[in-house]
């Protein structure tokens, strides 16, 4: 059965595009029949984003455009008909009945015929524990060889809080082959708790980037408006205020982002 969400907001630093409502349905080839595998820089990709693996939303992102893909209602809809991953059992289970087990619903992106490597943690509840914990912002990183996507990597880091505070930066990268956790503290995360989620927006929002070269030869750029690029050239002021943009469920830090961007550009150029 196909659940519908309320809809995906998209945003990209050139335009800015909202897509109607998003469908759940079961799992499925992302890329269309007929269609190539190779990208273009300005040209659609199809993008699905799984979840547990069990259902998907699709979209279509422009390729090398920084993209802010946000999943709106998917706070509260997304557990329906997605299945839940018991990390004690390491089996799929359709509901959350053992307390003394730990659970989570992972999201991972495929774009045309590329699927990531790994997953991300979006929500998990830890045993005996009354709460749960979620990871609402992740950056994917396409990366690309004379047009052919080769892999899907994320931005990790713990850039929206304390990476020192255990509590708030938390291991999210898993593994389907055990379904298990990553225990590496490279493959970090902002979480926040039930109590945030109750007063601030807890959608799953993806950030996507573009690394490498397009099917012309033609170098992407967006990869450099990754958020871990912010502290790389000391602009705290544009971090802080991506920061709060993110943190208040607003559409966008693409504008930041951009800046940093050109800050970027000019350090490498002044070297």
């Amino acid at each position: 059965m196909a659940v519908r969400l309320g809809y995906v907001v998209c945003v990209v630093v050139v335009a800015c595009m909202a897509m109607p409502s998003v469908v759940l349905a079961d799992v499925q080839d992302c890329l269309p029949e007929g269609e190539s595998p190779l990208v273009t820089i300005g040209e659609p990709a199809f993008l699905c984003l799984r979840f547990n693996n069990n259902t998907q939303a699709l979209m279509t992102p422009i390729v090398d455009e920084f993209t802010q893909l946000s999943i709106e209602d998917s706070n509260t809809i997304m557990p329906e008909n997605t299945g839940y991953y018991d990390l004690s059992d390491r089996v799929l289970v359709s509901s959350r009945d053992d307390n003394t087990h730990d659970y989570v619903i992972t999201v991972h992106p495929v774009v045309n015929d590329k699927v990531a490597s790994f997953w991300k943690t979006y929500k998990k509840w830890a045993a005996g524990v009354n709460d749960v914990k979620t990871v609402s912002v992740i950056t994917a990183i396409v990366l690309v060889d004379q047009g052919k996507i080769v892999d899907i990597t994320y931005d990790d880091g713990c850039f929206f809080c304390d990476p020192e505070n255990k509590a708030k930066c938390v291991l999210d990268t898993f593994t389907q082959d055990p379904p298990s956790i990553i225990q590496n503290e490279d493959y970090k995360g902002c979480a926040l708790d039930s109590a945030e989620c109750a007063s601030q927006n807890c959608d799953l929002n993806l950030y996507l980037v573009w690394s490498g070269t397009d099917s012309t030869g033609q170098f992407m750029r967006s990869a450099g408006m990754r958020f871990s690029r912010f502290r790389s050239f000391g602009v705290e002021g544009l971090y802080n205020s991506a920061k709060g943009r993110v943190e208040a469920g607003a559409v966008t830090a693409a504008a930041a982002a951009s800046k940093v961007e050109n800050i970027g550009s000019n350090a490498v150029n002044n070297v």
